[in-house]
């Protein structure tokens, strides 16, 4: 405990040296650039750069910060006005009252922010306290100056002058820390969005995998049904009473089978965000997090295609999980038929959006997803959304890919948001798939736009 205590005090350490350095370099920089020409009285930035950092580092040693600054950047300032070739004396008197500054500065911040305000230091009492501490820090300065040079540096020029440094180096301090607040804020909000976008979508997936669980456990209670008419049947009919048993033992085993998908059901409803799906989600947005999970399989997977998307006319649509699912599978139905069809040409996947109006007036958001692949033979159109059916199959390994699937896909479309899907002729070839939803007065509609990628 003790090593470690020591570790971070001594990198509390070479971090004050290096914000005591940063200083030395900021007082350098601004000799050059801001001199008011009366006593060596200079408007200089290390007074900003030094309150920023005493505001932002919350657990910084204030005193021993001070000390240092007030000893090190006034000895460097001297040295670097005397190497230009002023004699040691002038220099001296020029550079070393600065340490006059920053300790009365020191002080001032050290009894704001420890005994007058305390834990509710905030950026208004920090604004207060680097205007009275640099105000203060320029005052004591000119005393010194005063003495050293045996007469007043006081004038209305130099004290106005010195009201205005203060000021200004205040704005400028809370301007920058400002700055770097919203920056900050900016960056948070990124991070929150990507995680939030990828809570959606994982959130969709798991709407997926409950709805395909539902749908095997429901399969199941048949086969278990169907399991005991038989042993009922088996042993009217007078099998071997082993037979007849291994038949019973056979739809006791499909029971727990069920149970067993029930209680994982649960817990996938468990892990179910109630809060993210009351929240609302545009049309634009679900398309974009689809799109950017696409893209990042693409990458993945070091396929050779590129996704376009179209959109024009957003709305808040109800059934955001399922939409989520029905983008997520089409577009990545055509990303594996791109991946698998060995031709050298650059794949290209379309996906469009826009609102339209039928003939009676009522609005509806068509949704298009094409891409230049293989495309899917006439004779096999009809059956793609059939139960069961799979174009995925693997002639190494045997393996049928079933994932949401088109038949899923189709009962989303028609049966829970009352829409179509279509495949329309394309003589350009490849797969090509139109998906048509009502859009009603529930949905918010936002005024039109066009948004291209």
């Amino acid at each position: 405990m003790e090593h470690l205590r020591s570790s971070v005090l001594t990198q509390r350490i070479k971090r004050e040296v290096w914000i005591v350095v940063a200083i030395m370099s900021f007082a350098m920089m601004k000799i050059e650039m801001f001199s008011s020409g009366t006593h060596g009285f200079v408007i200089a930035l290390d007074v900003v750069f030094y309150s920023i950092l005493l505001y932002t580092y919350k657990d910084i040693d204030v005193k021993r910060l001070t000390l240092l600054t007030a000893a090190v950047s006034p000895l460097f300032r001297m040295t670097v006005i005397w190497m230009s070739g002023t004699k040691l004396p002038d220099a001296a008197l020029t550079a070393l009252p600065d340490a006059v500054f920053f300790l009365t500065f020191g002080m001032v911040y050290y009894m704001a922010s420890e005994y007058i305000c305390g834990e509710n230091f905030d950026i208004g009492a920090f604004v207060m306290t680097a205007f009275a501490g640099d105000l203060a820090g320029n005052t004591a300065e000119l005393v010194v100056r005063s003495a050293l040079i045996n007469q007043s540096a006081f004038s209305y020029t130099i004290v106005g002058f010195a009201v205005f440094a203060a000021a200004a180096r205040t704005v400028m301090a809370y301007s920058i820390i400002a700055l770097l607040d919203w920056n900050t804020q900016l960056q948070l909000n990124v991070v929150r969005l990507r995680e939030y976008r990828s809570m959606l979508a994982k959130s969709a997936i798991l709407k997926d995998e409950i709805y395909l669980m539902n749908k095997n456990m429901a399969d199941v209670e048949n086969v278990m049904k169907k399991g005991y008419d038989l042993y009922e049947e088996m042993d009217r009919e007078g099998y071997p009473e082993d037979t007849v048993g291994k038949m019973l033992e056979i739809t006791k085993l499909t029971h727990e089978i069920k149970g067993d998908y029930r209680n994982v059901i649960n817990v996938l409803n468990g892990l179910y965000d109630e809060d993210l799906a009351r929240d609302r989600s545009s049309m634009h947005e679900i398309i974009h997090i689809e799109e950017a999970n696409a893209k990042a399989y693409i990458s993945a997977e070091n396929i050779d295609a590129d996704i376009i998307t179209e959109l024009s006319g957003d709305f808040i649509p109800e059934e955001r999980y399922k939409l989520m699912s029905v983008i997520r599978n089409l577009l990545t139905n055509s990303i594996e038929a791109i991946a698998d069809s060995n031709s050298c040409e650059h794949g290209i996947i379309s996906l469009s959006q826009r609102l339209d109006e039928t003939e009676t007036g009522e609005k509806t958001c068509v949704i298009g997803v094409s891409d230049n692949g293989p495309g899917i033979p006439p004779r096999k159109r009809d059956k793609i959304f059939m139960e069961g059916y799979s174009t995925k199959f693997s002639h190494k390994t045997g393996h049928i890919q079933r994932g949401l699937g088109l038949p899923v896909v189709r009962s989303y479309i028609e049966e829970d948001m009352k829409g179509s899907i279509e495949i329309p002729d394309d003589k350009a070839g490849g797969a090509h798939f139109r998906i048509t939803i009502p859009v009603n007065n529930r949905n918010e509609l936002r005024p039109e736009g066009v948004s291209q990628q």
